[in-house]
């Protein structure tokens, strides 16, 4: 049976990247969708996602989420949000 998302969710098929946090390059995928609280992504068919990572919705970072898998296919994997990460502090940025 399949898990239907908790909340609507919205097509935006955009660039995003995944960050399984151990310092190696960020990974490239799509947010196929998102809702409030979570994404489908594309992804690499070969790839093998950490149950828990971070995705950037944007390539400097200012857009980010802690993200848990809750079901992952051949190149698509659902995730659900668990925290926002704060974007990172500039020098001369305003507070």
């Amino acid at each position: 049976m399949e898990q239907r998302a908790p909340a609507p969710r919205t097509e935006v098929n955009c660039p995003a990247w995944i960050d399984i946090g151990d310092g190696s390059p960020l990974l490239k995928c799509t947010a196929v969708n998102l809702s409030r609280t979570g994404a489908k992504l594309a992804v690499n068919p070969r790839l093998t996602l950490p149950h828990q990572f971070i995705v950037r919705f944007t390539p400097n970072g200012d857009i980010a989420m802690v993200c848990e898998v809750v079901w992952s296919r051949e190149g698509a994997a659902g995730v659900r949000f668990t925290a926002r990460v704060e974007p990172p502090k500039r020098p001369g940025a305003i507070k």
